[in-house]
């Protein structure tokens, strides 16, 4: 369901979920892997909002990086939130730092 293709292809998602959602958030999680070595990596990540499937206009995103000391995971409170709203998770070209 989510996918990357910028320069960080070996990165990879070990997991997506959405949780605690109400009618106008949800609690986004993931952990990032390299996708050699299968362990987990530092990355940026980004989460866009839109009404529109294609994501051809974003209403507003949601940046955060992946956390070594929390097993490379990463956990966003995106707010703002309405029915017909679409969520696309997607790693930054820019490498993070740990």
């Amino acid at each position: 369901m989510f996918s990357s293709g910028l320069a960080q292809a070996e990165t990879l998602y070990s997991g997506v979920a959405a949780g605690d959602a109400t009618n106008t958030s949800a609690i986004l999680w993931t952990r990032t892997v390299d996708g050699t070595t299968q362990q987990g990596t530092v990355s940026n990540l980004t989460a866009k909002v839109s009404t529109d499937p294609l994501f051809g206009s974003i209403l507003y995103s949601f940046n955060g990086a992946t956390d070594p000391n929390r097993d490379y995971t990463l956990k966003l409170d995106a707010t703002g939130l309405k029915r017909k709203h679409f969520l696309d998770l997607s790693i930054n070209r820019t490498p993070a730092r740990s």
